[in-house]
């Protein structure tokens, strides 16, 4: 089931990111945006590409293009990855626990 659901986002649920969208999506986190993020006296690390399992990441679509945390606290609303190069290609957020 869960695989079906992700199908369907990736073939219906795409957002193609304008400028326009991307200036709404700045306006909102700008008005409603936590007072400061709090990651206290912990390494952050945001990209993960360097690491091992980088090479090994596996998902039989190729190569991920971003592989790293989402454990911030508070959880941040948005998030955008810019997909690059080809045209067509999708971003597709997964969160396996």
């Amino acid at each position: 089931m869960l695989s079906v659901f992700w199908a369907w986002i990736t073939t219906q649920g795409r957002i193609d990111v304008s400028e326009e969208y991307l200036r709404s999506t700045i306006n909102y986190v700008e008005m409603d945006r936590p007072m400061r993020l709090e990651f206290g006296r912990k390494l952050t690390i945001t990209q993960w590409t360097r690491f091992p399992i980088y090479e090994t990441a596996d998902f039989w679509w190729g190569r991920p293009l971003y592989i790293g945390p989402i454990d911030l606290t508070p959880t941040p609303r948005v998030c955008v990855l810019l997909p690059e190069g080809e045209p067509g290609k999708r971003v597709i957020c997964i969160y396996l626990s």
